[in-house]
């Protein structure tokens, strides 16, 4: 697979050893013609994956669950509220995005929340498209962390090593 290149990474380690817990939620829900539909984030351009469809998440902060950052990150980015007991759990996958720069990405599948999605950091996000299942795969040529939860969703995998990205290895 073919990730593209990543540029202005703006979370790192802070210190060599330790490695950030990443989560984002593959938001699923059924149109009103019964087809399933995914919800993406478009990236703002100036940031990392700028240009690029991504899913909602963001970094744990000391003391949550990751299920508890999901909730909040999807409050904060989208104003939807989900309470994390209904979070379902689905993948992880690894990603060095630079030297020192190391993720542990956690994917969430989403399918009970209240509100409308709404675009709440047009900072970061220059939009939110529904994307219908059948039109995944042409939607799957994203950001590269995004890809990655997908991919591993898609397929059944609840950790699939081909998926690991390191840009020390392209």
């Amino acid at each position: 697979m073919d990730y593209g290149v990543q540029k202005n990474l703006n979370v790192t380690s802070k210190t060599a050893d330790e490695r950030p817990i990443a989560v984002n939620a593959i938001i699923i829900r059924t149109n009103e013609n019964g087809e399933k539909e995914f919800l993406f984030g478009m990236r703002a351009k100036h940031k990392s994956g700028g240009g690029q469809l991504g899913l909602i998440g963001g970094t744990q902060a000391i003391g949550e669950t990751m299920e508890q950052t999901l909730a909040r990150e999807l409050y904060e980015e989208i104003g939807i509220t989900v309470n994390p007991s209904d979070l379902i759990w689905n993948n992880f996958f690894q990603c060095i995005a630079a030297p020192g720069v190391h993720f542990d990405h956690h994917g969430f599948v989403v399918t009970k929340f209240e509100g409308e999605p709404e675009n709440k950091e047009p900072n970061t996000c220059d939009g939110l498209y529904w994307v219908k299942e059948q039109d995944l795969p042409q939607a799957l040529n994203n950001f590269f962390v995004s890809k990655g939860n997908l991919v591993n969703y898609l397929n059944g995998d609840k950790y699939n090593l081909a998926t690991n990205f390191d840009y020390n290895k392209k």
